[in-house]
């Protein structure tokens, strides 16, 4: 028999009514018979699901409300809070009891319990004497407060009732694929015989369709391949996407892999089996909103929220522009507790900073984020919610899925509400509550009418498509058992129950093998989940064939290839591209086949007005003042050009730097800045007290130091850039102990040295190379006759092989050059070193064999010899010319041999295409 013959027999029938095992299978048939029948139009309720029937026909007690998974969990959570709060009331459903402990992880497992809580209980009537005393108490107690619970609520758990039928004599039901059904056998004694239920077993139906064998492939790539490959050859032969259909026994697994083949060759697929609620962006944002509160008002949290594309906030421009603030104030989170942080730090940042209708804003998202998470009913939660999607989101720019997603979610919130108004029991955390369904409950897309269909196996069981393909069909991915009394461990089920798991593997095969005109079964040896074998079944019946397909031959006639065997110059351009390779074509048209304009990269500046505008980042304020025409190079300018010119051009002349988002525990350069700050000002300090360095007065010193270490951090916490609290004590305290050991220092190798230039400038003209010197001085110190410098380093100090190169100009020329400037202004230098804050003393770079530090100290060490660092100077000088002549004539030309920068988007040195020539046909 056919099943399209007893529907289209069965619908000259007025009351005739077709039972499948799942919504999917009915609406399928409902759309086949219009398609193929006489008839235009149909009741859609002709067509249902069995648990369709069962709510209509076999519910016993109309007068009460069924219980869903919302009441169970809501009852499960409550017992089990009584567990924890008031004493053991389980000895073995919630694990070993203690005080206090939290046992929510348990109540899935309860919840699951409920249902078949009876079941158990009769069981125990007959087998109680083999069950240990402490789960017959714990079955016992639990369906006795269930049943207290449906009885004070108005309830009714339907898997307690004994199926009755009470429905209409006129309608005829025509009920398929029994054998597919979990529950029937409960409801065959009650079905057989009667004269309105027509039961058509598989019995009934055809042997498999054409091929519908099991092909076997080497691996799930293969596999795939192949099956890509059909489906673009059915659609290209004109088939209709909703002739053909697609079943996933392993649907996690093969989803993204299928996904992106498809995408990438137009073949449209509409993903049938849904996702919970919590995965779209809609469902996602009140999980977000709870992870800001949690996690104290985080900076990355705040990110996630606020740059998530799929929310339409009402003021995006200044949430952006409060993130900004946020990243240049180094804010990470609130922080409350023994370190001295604040609750709300952000709005104390903002409000020092003069931001005060940001600091508004981030209270109101905080506030309102705050209000939803610690609602005490669900009727608050209610409100709260509304009230935050009102008052931060526009209603009317939201896309539509994912409008209808927050629909559904709003649905979920107002069922939560019913229930709390109907129920005897508070809900616990109602937030929770609500997250926790949002999680839970399937959302499934609108169909999309233009795309082949893909389900899950199982759900689809039944659909007769044209053609069908079951990829991924392993023997433990197509295995369908049954269990009873899953809640319980299986040493406990099989004490209750002498009944092992029913297996309908089988009947789903057979009904898989004959669901289409054409089936594709097929399976690999290496699936995407792990190694495969054949079904038992098939493979027993001699169903299975080995494909003897590889990578080479499936390619051969794939038509994507066409574009490789283009560029490789052996064939001509594809006579058709798909949607992927027109984008990518169109790109690479306007970007790499273009007519390229100038490159600054590879080619010089040669536009007069080009090279004025970069010559500006040359001038300093004397030269502007003074216009000479000379270029003013620092040392630190002078190493960046010499580095990268292109990426000193983008950075120092156009201020062009990578933005960065990430939340920051500390900034070294914004400490290095505040302990310059503390220590020029140590030293003015100093000069007024003593006019010059007295190791006596190191305690004095010490003092003086920690007090305008104090006001300093002060002053930088009222401009709100001070760091996390943990952070902001830990660098106080480490900067407090680095002044103590610099006082220590310095008062062993400068003891009565006078200071000169305190963080002043030291420049010097260079007519010969049309350009200027200069640069600022941490510090240059006198002792008699001789001066020496000091520059300030926050980390380390520099190793010697990036001040030091014998044949080529070093990484950092800092030193050498300040020498040079201080002794162009008369000074006889005496040394020049490093001193490093995070070392805790000075590194000599350079020491004069007359230097009064060699007269104190025994041994001094210098990274340089006198005539290294001598060499090195006027080596360093001398090419001052050659760069200020290059910077002229607008050289600024990346490296060649640079290992990478935040430049690389803009660089064509190292990432661009080249081709061998121009292609005819292209």
């Amino acid at each position: 028999m056919d099943i399209d013959k007893v529907i289209l027999q069965g619908l000259e029938e007025e009351g005739s009514r077709f039972v499948f095992p799942s919504e999917v299978a009915a609406e399928f048939h409902l759309r086949r018979a219009l398609m193929n029948g006489p008839h235009r139009a149909l009741r859609a309720d002709r067509f249902l699901s069995w648990d369709r029937l069962k709510e209509q026909e076999f519910s016993p007690r109309r007068d009460l409300l069924p219980v869903n998974t919302l009441y169970r969990g809501l009852f499960a959570a409550s017992l089990l809070e009584e567990h924890r709060v008031s004493g053991p009331l389980f000895q073995v459903l919630a694990g070993e009891y203690q005080p206090g402990r939290d046992v929510s992880v348990f109540e899935q497992q309860i919840t699951a319990a409920l249902g078949q809580s009876q079941k158990a209980v009769d069981l125990l009537q007959h087998r109680g004497d083999a069950v240990p005393r402490e789960l017959r108490e714990d079955l016992l107690l639990l369906h006795r407060r269930y049943l207290e619970y449906l009885n004070d609520n108005g309830l009714y758990e339907p898997a307690f009732s004994r199926p009755e039928a009470h429905g209409d004599g006129d309608r005829h039901y025509h009920l398929f694929f029994p054998e597919l059904i979990e529950d029937f056998r409960e409801y065959r004694g009650l079905l057989e015989g009667k004269r309105n239920y027509s039961i058509h077993g598989l019995d009934e139906f055809s042997e498999p369709a054409e091929n519908g064998e099991v092909l076997r492939f080497g691996n799930a790539r293969l596999e795939l391949n192949w099956l890509i490959r059909e489906l673009h050859r059915l659609l290209e032969e004109g088939v209709h996407p909703s002739r053909i259909a697609l079943s996933l026994p392993d649907y996690e697994a093969w989803r993204p892999y299928l996904e992106e083949e498809a995408r990438i060759r137009d073949i449209p697929l509409d993903f049938r089996a849904g996702r919970v609620l919590g995965d779209y962006p809609a469902g996602r944002l009140f999980q977000k909103v709870a992870d800001l509160v949690s996690s104290g008002f985080a900076l990355e949290e705040l990110k996630a929220l606020v740059l998530d594309p799929g929310y339409p906030w009402k003021r995006e421009d200044e949430l952006r522009e409060l993130l900004r603030f946020a990243l240049d104030h180094f804010y990470v989170r609130n922080w409350g507790g023994t370190s001295g942080g604040r609750r709300n730090e952000l709005p104390r940042k903002l409000r020092n900073a003069g931001r005060d209708e940001l600091a508004k804003l981030s209270e109101q998202l905080r506030r309102q984020g705050e209000k939803m998470v610690s609602a005490e009913t669900a009727r608050e939660l209610s409100k709260e919610v509304h009230g935050f999607l009102h008052g931060f989101f526009d209603p009317q720019s939201w896309d539509p899925e994912s409008e209808r997603v927050l629909q559904y979610c709003l649905m979920v919130l107002r069922e939560l509400v019913e229930a709390e108004e109907r129920l005897s029991l508070k809900i616990l955390s109602p937030f929770s509550r609500w997250t926790k369904l949002l999680g839970s409950r399937i959302y499934v897309s609108a169909v999309r009418r233009e795309a082949i269909p893909v389900y899950r196996y199982r759900v689809s069981a039944g659909i007769v498509p044209s053609y069908h393909f079951i990829p991924g069909a392993g023997h433990g991915e197509t295995r369908v058992r049954h269990e009873d009394l899953a809640f319980l461990r299986d040493d406990y089920r099989d004490l209750l129950s002498e009944e092992k798991s029913r297996d309908s593997s089988s009947a789903f095969l057979r009904v898989y093998r004959s669901s289409g005109d054409r089936v594709g079964i097929s399976c690999s040896d290496v699936g995407f989940s792990g190694p495969q074998l054949p079904p038992g079944e098939l493979l027993a019946a001699g169903g299975v064939r080995t494909m003897e397909e590889t990578a080479a031959s499936i390619e051969l006639h794939e038509p994507w290839s066409g574009e490789e065997l283009f560029w490789a110059g052996e064939t001509k351009f594809p006579e058709r591209l798909f949607r992927t390779q027109i984008e990518g074509f169109g790109r690479i048209m306007a970007t790499g086949f273009a007519a390229k304009g100038l490159d600054l990269s590879g080619e010089q500046l040669a536009d007069g007005e080009l090279l004025a505008r970069a010559g500006e980042m040359w001038r300093d304020e004397e030269e502007r003042k003074e216009n000479k025409g000379h270029l003013c190079l620092s040392p630190t300018s002078f190493d960046s050009y010499l580095n990268c010119p292109f990426a000193h051009l983008w950075q120092r002349g156009l201020q062009l730097e990578e933005d960065e988002y990430e939340s920051l525990f500390v900034e070294h350069r914004h400490m290095g800045i505040i302990l310059h700050r503390i220590f020029a000002e140590l030293y003015r300090q100093v000069v007024a007290e003593d006019g010059r360095w007295n190791a006596e007065h190191g305690r004095r010193y010490e003092q003086m130091a920690e007090e305008i270490c104090r006001r300093e951090l002060a002053k930088q916490e009222r401009r709100g850039m001070d760091f996390v609290a943990p952070s902001w004590s830990w660098f106080a305290a480490s900067a407090r102990e680095q002044l103590k050991t610099f006082v220590e220092q310095e008062s062993r190798s400068f003891d009565g040295a006078r200071y000169e230039l305190l963080e002043d400038k030291l420049r010097v003209e260079l007519p010969a190379a049309g350009a200027a010197i200069g640069g600022r001085v941490d510090r240059l110190g006198r002792m008699q006759e001789q001066v020496f410098l000091i520059d300030y380093k926050k980390g380390k100090a520099p190793p010697k092989g990036d001040i030091y190169q014998p044949e080529s100009l070093p990484a950092i020329s800092q030193l050498p050059l300040y020498v040079y400037l201080a002794r162009r202004k008369g000074y006889s230098v005496g040394s020049a070193s490093y001193y490093s804050f995070t070392e805790g003393g000075f590194r000599h770079v350079f020491v004069a064999e007359d230097s009064i530090l060699r007269r104190r100290e025994e041994k001094v060490k210098a990274f340089l010899t006198p005539e290294e660092f001598e060499e090195l100077t006027a080596r360093i000088v001398d090419s001052i010319q050659a760069v200020a002549r290059q910077i002229r004539q607008g050289d600024y030309r990346a490296r060649e041999n640079c290992k990478s920068c935040n430049l690389r988007g803009l660089c064509r040195t190292k990432y661009n295409l080249r081709l061998p020539g121009v292609r005819s046909g292209a």
